[in-house]
């Protein structure tokens, strides 16, 4: 393995593009690391005014979290992310044997799916084959772990002035954490940006950490169903980045959302009394007693769906598109939007169909029923980790419920036929006259004729020319 692995690294190295590759992005990385220790440089040169500055302020890091709890967090963030390149080898080198004996076992043989098979396998197992999905992905999973687990908030001194160790969020403010509530920050109100800050900072770190979690599920099934490609990477990749940037977008509704005019529509409660409540939560946390309470920092009247925003922004993560959904439709009802309808059949209409099936074939580029007619499915098993015969009877379905539209669920349930090739196993049943009689309890006499059209542009079809 070990031997292979090597061959296979220094093959890639001798290939004039992946040798272009290296330096680009080997010039972004030092690139990035000159941006950084110029950062450091510039601020140690030229900001005397801090408590502790450049690189003396790094020296501190190790003073933010306890000794122990830091080399977890570390031998933690490591995990996390070497998962990636951990099970990208083992797929590689212990599982093409076993993806080549069933693909032979399932599709018909002949010489050129013989071939197919064999091109496929020698392309897909290679290490090089994944190195770029697996190394962007990898970066991707270790700056969002830095975030939850090594990036301590420093305290803010007028509250806590015995903590001096942590990363201060506030000099972070920019109008993607804030958006339009910056203008707490420029008014000087620390308590109510901080809150905000607080809520959009949390919903990206665990909306991350719901993208992530789904990620490692999805990892783990590619590689016991053979279906392990650098398309895996590049989805999760892209679904890492949209679930985060989505839970910070929905974390703006829900962070000072009045509660009364909530659009997810269960609190009953009145911006009055939310407010109260923060209010009176804030002073039992500061020690201070709600007279003497600055009102101008107060103003921000916290939603009630605040404190649920891990939940939220976890669920949003792992399922991106309802989270987009669920922005589509309160932005709707806000400017009174009417939802766009598209003429084609859910995939979730086929038997077997589950929500996994369901992104494997819109990764393939087939969104519907509609498409799947059309696929190629000896060429989809062998890039795919699907049974060919699995795949073989959604087609077969996807064909009916195409021909009989509206009336394919009705057509399904009254009969149990749910392909056409369950259709034609039963053709005699619409083939004689006599046979009317037998259907007319079951179905009526338009879908009985209806049905036997279908037969018959069927049969036509098979005819050869």
């Amino acid at each position: 393995m070990c031997k292979q692995l090597s061959t296979d690294i220094i093959k890639w190295c001798k290939k004039p593009t992946n040798i272009i590759i290296g330096i680009i992005f080997s010039s972004i990385f030092v690139g990035i690391l000159m941006l950084m220790g110029l950062t450091l440089f510039m601020q140690d040169r030229f900001c005397p005014g801090e408590a502790i500055n450049g690189i003396d302020f790094l020296k501190q890091i190790v003073c933010w979290l306890d000794p122990v709890f830091t080399i977890y967090n570390l031998a933690l963030l490591l995990l996390i992310v070497m998962v990636v390149p951990a099970i990208t080898f083992f797929y590689v080198y212990t599982m093409r044997e076993q993806k080549q004996q069933r693909l032979l076992q399932q599709i018909p043989n002949n010489n050129v799916n013989i071939e197919k098979i064999k091109n496929n396998l020698d392309e897909t197992f290679k290490i090089d084959h994944y190195a770029g999905s697996m190394t962007l992905l990898s970066i991707v999973i270790l700056l969002g772990g830095m975030i939850i687990l090594i990036l301590k908030p420093l305290a803010i001194s007028e509250f806590n002035p015995n903590d001096h160790f942590g990363v201060d969020y506030s000099k972070g403010v920019n109008f993607l954490m804030l958006g339009s509530y910056m203008h707490y920050f420029i008014e000087g109100e620390v308590k109510d940006y901080m809150r905000v800050l607080v809520g959009t900072l949390t919903a990206f770190q665990f909306g991350f950490l719901g993208a992530y979690v789904y990620f490692i599920t999805h990892l783990v099934r590619s590689y016991f169903t053979l279906d392990l490609s650098p398309n895996v990477y590049i989805s999760c990749t892209v679904r890492i980045m949209m679930g985060t940037m989505l839970s910070l977008i929905m974390s703006f509704f829900l962070i000072s959302a009045p509660a009364e005019e909530s659009a997810l529509g269960t609190s009953q409660k009145s911006s009055k009394i939310v407010k109260e409540v923060v209010q009176n939560n804030s002073a039992e946390h500061d020690g201070q007693s709600q007279v003497n309470k600055n009102p101008s920092e107060s103003d921000l009247v916290l939603s009630d769906y605040y404190y649920y925003l891990p939940i939220i922004s976890f669920f949003i993560g792992f399922f991106p598109l309802r989270g987009l959904l669920l922005i589509e439709r309160t932005v709707g009802s806000v400017l009174h939007l009417m939802p766009v309808k598209y003429e084609s059949t859910k995939l979730t209409n086929l038997l077997g169909m589950s929500y996994q099936h369901e992104i494997r074939l819109k990764r393939e580029g087939f969104d519907n029923v509609e498409n799947l007619v059309n696929a190629d499915i000896i060429d989809l098993a062998i890039r795919s980790g699907f049974y060919y015969h699995q795949l073989e009877q959604w087609q077969s379905q996807a064909k009916l419920t195409t021909h009989l539209g509206d009336d394919y669920a009705r057509f399904r349930q009254a009969t149990s036929i749910n392909s056409v090739d369950e259709l034609q196993k039963n053709a005699n049943l619409f083939s004689l006259d006599t046979n009317t009689g037998k259907l007319a309890s079951i179905i009526d006499e338009a879908l009985y004729q209806k049905t036997k059209i279908i037969l018959n542009t069927i049969q036509q079809n098979k005819k050869p020319s």
